[in-house]
């Protein structure tokens, strides 16, 4: 049956004008949502169903009513929505020139009527599931939600899990868990599932379950996490799998709230609570953002030592003792991708300020051993080094932190517990930003996340369109400057002896902890070995004395020796072998695929290739701000065949860009000039202010909210509240 999504202003009734329908579900399954209605025999409807907080309306025309059944198959329509993330949806009939509301005649306890999964093989934590129910309240109407497997079971048998006891040892972590619900509680826990929080590989590690106890409305569960099963980086999350007569899918429930004194106990310093594993590795519990329950295994940095974590205790204790001369200092620190890089806007910004003389007291760290140290020479009086002692003392003080990444790469990317990590997040962040957005959704940058505190951004176009009103940032929080690594790039072209293809393809969330061994069998692998290895390819780049470079996400380190590259065409680079700005603004093509260092080559008035052969896995996991097909300022090829086809053109035109892509620059770009740092800098001051103010502690705050939460619901409080209540609002008047 077809259908087509238009836009609610299209429509030619009122959604909000409607009817009352007496209905009942008489199927609703993957293919088909059947209805039977009280209506007149032989007519014909328009079936609506329209997305809440969405203009999206899927609309299906002239269904056929016999013997008062009404039916859909709405298959296609499901899987065009398998990409929306968690949404609600009602359903709306329109008869002649009549719109209906179908109510259903339900109890409460029994308004979620089926639940579906498209994909009913291998059903994973975050196979998308769809519920048909009715709404709350005494009139319920028929609706259907969308979201993972273990949201819509957790929805549709409305039970809450707490974590009431923790217990920690060198072997495992003992826990003692609680499962409620309003209604009957007609579930029977099978096992423990911790689960890799992933959305294309499932690893699971499963762990048996006891039954402490059993009542109509409450199951007590108790369990051990140790280190058997195969543990891969980084994050885990715990889940209890059961089954039940009211759930016919894969039955899985998230474990994620704690009591606060459980919480107070996971969110301590990790190397308090670590099990050693094999290989240098630890596992440990800790506490996500939002206050839930995880758990991460990753392998021991090499600078985790214990003289380094006796260093930053004595350092961290010195600069308490000492936190109101430094406090006055107002400490900015800049720096980069896990304090390795400077050539990034955290490094360019840095610059400026420290030629410029604009503020003495800004320092930027690096590593030691980093291969872009050289690039602080004549700077180092301003700079840290990673780790050492003073470094410590100068990241606890500091009062604002000013960089192109999030605050985490200051300091340790998987340490969130500790006393200086606990300082880091009171600190607030000016975020210089690594790239245009755009390519990918970066849900971990919203103002809701609490992470970033002031944003630059390149241009009006991703203010109005993207920081403000997908982020969530208020518009004050958003400085259109431009960026200040962009005020160094010239066409540098003609500095080499041939023409030179960057090519630089993104990483893929999903191969985190893959093996080599599982990374050779990817289509990523296959996908490039195919391109990079074309005799046509070869063949070409000889005959133009074009070369390409073959620059590889850092992420992707471990595996830069599995290509296998022809080197008399191909130069191979792994992070920071090489400057990419530099080699940006020596090369004529660019070839990616998600990545934002497309909008610098653009920003060039160079031309681009976007190579996406895996666009469908890439929106699933990641999603995107643009709509690839209109938006993208290159050529779009989904093969390497298609992608040397764009090369050859490439070639053939002497790497001039298209008109149609020329025309879209003013858009996206606000600024062409040497002047974004600048900008920046102007931007920071005026609101030096508040953005060098600390935050209020997040632990603090949450467990502070969970406990006041739960005391005013005590019976005793509520009383007490009413008798001062009246006095208090007379008080208030006055």
């Amino acid at each position: 049956m077809s259908f087509k999504i238009v836009d609610k202003s299209e429509l030619n009734v009122d959604l909000r004008k409607s009817n009352q329908l007496l209905t009942e579900v008489t199927v609703a399954s993957k293919d088909n949502l059947g209805l039977k209605l009280d209506v007149t025999e032989g007519t014909t409807a328009v079936v609506m169903i329209a997305i809440r907080k969405s203009s999206d309306v899927a609309v299906f025309e002239e269904v056929s009513i016999k013997n008062g059944q009404l039916e859909i198959a709405w298959m296609d329509l499901l899987q065009q929505w398998h990409d929306h993330s968690k949404f609600y949806a009602d359903v709306f009939i329109q008869i002649e020139d009549q719109l209906f509301k179908p109510i259903l005649d339900v109890e409460e306890k029994s308004r979620f009527l089926s639940e579906i999964a498209v994909n009913e093989e291998n059903i994973s934590k975050d196979q998308p599931v769809y519920l048909v129910y009715g709404t709350k309240g005494t009139t319920m109407t028929l609706a259907i939600t969308k979201g993972t497997l273990y949201q819509m079971a957790a929805e549709k048998l409305r039970t809450s899990i707490q974590v009431t006891k923790f217990k920690m040892s060198k072997t495992g972590y003992r826990f003692e868990l609680e499962i409620s619900s309003d209604d009957e509680l007609n579930i029977e826990p099978q096992k423990f599932a911790m689960i890799q929080r992933t959305t294309i590989e499932n690893r699971e590690i499963d762990y048996p379950v006891e039954i402490s106890k059993k009542s109509a409305k409450e199951i007590i569960l108790r369990g051990k996490i140790d280190k058997h099963g195969e543990w891969v980086p980084f994050n885990w999350d715990l889940y209890i799998e059961f089954t039940s007569d009211n759930w016919s899918l894969r039955g899985l429930l998230e474990v994620k709230k704690m009591l606060p004194l459980v919480a107070l106990k996971v969110d301590q310093d990790q190397f308090k609570k670590k099990i050693d594993l094999p290989d240098s590795h630890i596992m440990y519990p800790y506490m996500t953002v939002a206050g839930n329950l995880a758990f991460t295994y990753r392998p021991l940095e090499a600078y985790e030592t214990p003289k380094v974590l006796r260093t930053e205790r004595w350092a961290v204790r010195y600069a308490k003792l000492m936190s109101p001369i430094y406090r006055r200092r107002n400490i900015w620190i800049g720096y980069e991708k896990n304090s390795f890089g400077a050539h990034d806007n955290g490094y360019h910004f840095f610059k400026y300020v420290y030629e410029n003389n604009k503020h003495p007291e800004m320092y930027y760290v690096i590593r030691e051993n980093s291969p872009e140290n050289k690039n602080l020479d004549g700077m180092r009086d301003k700079t840290l080094k990673f780790m050492s002692w003073k470094y410590f003392v100068y990241l606890y003080s500091a009062r604002l932190l000013v960089s192109s990444d999030s605050k985490f790469h200051v300091y340790n990317m998987q340490r969130r517990d500790s006393a200086l990590a606990k300082a880091l997040m009171r600190k607030k962040n000016v975020f210089l930003q690594h790239g245009v957005n755009g390519m990918k959704k970066v849900p971990v940058f919203h103002q809701s996340q609490g992470w970033l505190d002031f944003i630059i951004a390149p241009s009006q176009f991703e203010k109005d369109h993207i920081t403000v009103p997908l982020w969530g940032y208020e518009a004050n929080d958003v400085a259109v400057t431009g960026y200040a690594r962009w005020d160094s790039y010239e066409d540098k072209t003609g500095s080499i002896p041939f023409k030179q293809i960057f090519v630089m393809p993104t990483w893929r969330n999903w191969m985190e902890g893959m093996s080599r061994e599982k990374f050779v069998t990817t289509p990523f692998y296959h996908e490039y070995q195919n391109f990079l290895n074309s005799p046509e390819l070869k063949e070409m780049l000889k005959e133009s004395n074009t070369r390409i470079a073959f620059f590889l996400h850092p992420y992707f380190k471990d595996y830069v020796d599995l290509f296998d590259i022809d080197e008399s065409v191909i130069d191979k680079y792994g992070y920071l072998e090489v400057d990419m700005g530099e080699e940006i603004q020596k090369s004529s093509l660019m070839i990616s695929d998600y990545s934002s260092v497309l909008w610098d080559m653009y920003y060039l008035k160079k031309p681009t290739i976007f190579f996406q052969f895996d666009r469908e896995a890439y929106l699933q996991d990641e999603g995107a701000y643009l709509d690839y097909d209109n938006d993208a300022f290159g050529d779009m090829t989904f093969t390497a065949d298609e992608t040397i086809t764009a090369i050859k053109k490439y070639i053939h035109n002497d790497f001039v860009e298209d008109d149609e892509i020329e025309r879209l620059r003013p858009k996206y770009f606000n600024y062409v000039d040497k002047n974004n740092a600048k900008r920046i800098y102007q931007a920071i001051s005026a609101n030096e202010e508040r953005l060098t103010e600390l935050k209020e502690d997040i632990t603090t705050r949450r467990i502070k909210k969970r406990v006041k939460a739960k005391v005013a619901k005590l019976p005793i409080v509520g009383k007490a509240a009413k008798k001062v209540s009246k006095p208090l609002k007379k008080f208030v008047r006055r």
